[in-house]
């Protein structure tokens, strides 16, 4: 009986001694458990850290600089909410896709810059690394990243209410060794100017931008009806039935729209038919920017009452004549024995932007051009 109750003790002991080493086990079993779970997250945040190195090491832009690409894309995200994509965003990926450079075009207020933020956004979706360049064409070549396909978008390329002569011939020295980047097929440049700019005959010699051209004042490229209509609604919404019959008389459509939509005014008929504050920017630019051949060229055009004919410009004048292009060149602060072959070129520049050639003739485009500037000028 004895020997029983040792063994029934004995026996409890080793249960005793059982169960502490069960519980010391299983606190250990827990504490690998938590060790476990640091070392997992120190080896992603290491692995995170290597990638985060390599991509460092492999991005061909500085830190700073692709803080502000992104945050630059990430505006333009916002600002696509408020752009409708119709045929011409469509013809313009199209066309980015399958070529290396793409040069997009119009006259002002026609949606250039908004229609090509948003296909460079459809190609950051497709992989590509979008890169917005102020103005300086080596950015290309110091940015371009082999192992990695990129596009770089231009926006006002060359200058934006006229050439600029010096971003021009940046361009132009740099072409070889561009075409030598975008000739391996990773690398694709998109940019966007004013049909103004377009149109300078020296534009011509920049071989660059030869092969892709999307004017989106061309039949196949501007605004249908319905494409007008969705623009409508998505900037004036309750108010877009007020200006239905009044979509197609300027090209500058869209922006219309826009200004509307962030300076709502009580007479929206009087935004959509006189375009008046638009055009007074536009002189105004080209005055303080300088850019007097153009301004000379639009008051040469008032002066001629609308009606300026290219034999005036090429042929035998008479003195009475001479003397009006002196007075006019020296007012708009040209040289008085500014050439008129030159002043036929800045008329050339401003053909479906501000005017027309009909049959030899400059004239303003529209009737509202005409009044506006014929009211500007009336002091010269």
């Amino acid at each position: 009986m004895q020997e029983t109750k040792r063994d029934v003790v004995t026996l409890k002991m080793s249960f005793d001694s059982l169960k502490i080493n069960y519980t010391d086990l299983n606190h250990d079993h827990n504490e690998l458990i938590e060790d476990y779970g640091t070392l997992r997250n120190d080896h992603e945040r290491t692995n995170n850290t290597v990638v985060e190195l390599r991509q460092t090491y492999a991005d061909t832009l500085p830190r700073g600089l692709r803080a502000k690409t992104k945050r630059t894309l990430e505006n333009w995200v916002e600002d696509a909410k408020m752009h409708v994509e119709t045929q011409k965003d469509k013809h313009i990926f199209e066309c980015i896709t399958r070529h290396q450079c793409v040069l997009v075009t119009g006259s002002f207020g026609i949606g250039k810059t908004s229609t090509m933020k948003n296909v460079a956004l459809r190609m950051n979706e497709s992989g590509y690394d979008v890169i917005p360049v102020i103005d300086d064409p080596r950015d290309i070549l110091n940015f371009y990243n082999p192992n990695q396909g990129t596009l770089f978008v231009i926006d006002d390329f060359c200058g934006k209410y006229t050439l600029k002569s010096s971003q021009f011939e940046r361009w132009k020295n740099l072409t070889d060794d561009i075409l030598s980047i975008i000739e391996g097929g990773n690398c694709k440049i998109i940019v966007s100017c004013r049909l103004q700019v377009y149109n300078d005959s020296k534009f011509t010699t920049l071989s660059l931008f030869k092969n892709c051209i999307c004017n989106l004042m061309s039949d196949n490229l501007s605004l249908t009806h319905t494409e007008k209509s969705e623009i409508t609604f998505l900037f004036l919404r309750s108010d877009s039935s007020k200006i239905c019959k009044l979509q197609n008389i300027f090209n500058c459509f869209p922006l219309l729209c826009k200004q509307f939509h962030d300076n709502p005014t009580s007479d929206i008929t009087q935004v959509f038919t006189n375009p008046s504050p638009i055009l007074e920017t536009e002189i105004n630019q080209l005055q303080k920017g300088r850019i007097y051949g153009k301004y000379c060229a639009l008051a040469l055009c008032v002066k001629f009452e609308n009606s300026l004919h290219e034999n005036v410009l090429t042929g035998d004048i008479d003195k009475k004549t001479r003397s009006l292009f002196k007075n006019i060149c020296e007012k708009c602060n040209l040289d008085r024995g500014t050439s008129r072959l030159l002043l036929k070129d800045e008329l050339d520049s401003l053909i479906d932007t501000f005017l027309i050639n009909d049959h030899g003739c400059y004239r303003f485009k529209h009737e509202q051009y005409f009044e506006f500037f014929r009211c500007y000028f009336s002091q010269i």
